[in-house]
């Protein structure tokens, strides 16, 4: 809605966009400001870091208040806290704020019972969330931004830890740094669409990462079939505590996780 508002100059998109945001501003809190993904219990996941992060970042577009980019910097160092492996830059799927049992089928019963009271793997299409998210980000933000040097640390070390994950094939695993995974395209393609806009962005060295995100491109185009349909897209995801939970996730064909990243990996290549 808000980008719709950009392109049409429409006030009833600008309205619409401004009434989803004052229902945002009501959104369950973490004891540390972070937004919860869920309403029933307040967790952290890094999917919520784009989905929140994007709306913020084309409100401010809209609107040049800067009070949106603040809260879409401010959310994603918020969930970095929780959720950020400050080893490899990768990040958890979620992270529970409070004891109240979930009864969501989906989730795995149990998986925040440990002391850091959060899942153990780096699910793929979660840090493709986040490597999309702070592609994103940084393209918007200012170079005098202060928060500018902190998140493009994030990104690079994230970026470095992909490189050194990628298969042989050219594509990322279901669980990004586990090898007996199966390929996954929709966190491949996010990884893709990162490395192909910091190359092009001059934030990453082309000699380094440009192989690889050729490589990845040129992989996920055997996953498209003859309609246009994304193979090997892991289904919605809710939070697990352990390897299997990822391993037997569906793997479905033309599921829009899928579709749009192939998309915008394609449009990054052609934009200059």
């Amino acid at each position: 809605l808000a980008y719709l508002a950009q392109t049409t100059g429409e006030s009833r998109y600008k309205d619409k966009a401004y009434e989803i945001f004052e229902q945002y501003k009501n959104i369950p809190r973490a004891t540390n400001g972070g937004v919860s993904h869920r309403e029933e219990v307040i967790e952290l996941w890094d999917d919520t870091v784009y989905m929140v992060g994007e709306f913020l970042m084309q409100m401010y577009k809209l609107t040049g208040n800067k009070e949106f980019l603040l809260e879409a910097i401010s959310q994603l160092k918020k969930h970095a806290e929780k959720l950020e492996d400050p080893e490899t830059g990768l990040w958890y799927h979620g992270w529970d704020n409070d004891t109240i049992p979930s009864q969501d089928p989906c989730c795995q019963p149990g998986w925040a019972e440990n002391p850091n009271r959060r899942n153990n793997e780096f699910w793929g299409r979660g840090n493709g969330w986040m490597a999309v998210g702070m592609s994103e980000l940084l393209r918007m933000l200012p170079q005098d931004n202060p928060d500018r040097t902190e998140i493009m640390k994030g990104y690079l070390k994230m970026m470095e830890k992909l490189k050194d994950t990628q298969d042989e094939n050219g594509m990322w695993k279901q669980v990004v740094d586990d090898i007996s995974m199966w390929e996954e395209t929709s966190g491949s393609a996010m990884f893709a669409y990162a490395m192909i806009t910091g190359v092009k962005k001059g934030w990453l060295p082309a000699e380094e990462y440009g192989p690889v995100a050729r490589n990845a491109w040129i992989a996920l185009t055997k996953y498209v079939n003859e309609q246009g349909d994304v193979e090997a897209v892991c289904e919605g995801t809710m939070l697990g505590d352990n390897s299997e939970h990822y391993r037997n996730r569906k793997a479905l064909t033309g599921d829009l996780h899928g579709q749009a990243p192939v998309l915008w990996c394609a449009y990054a290549l052609l934009a200059k």
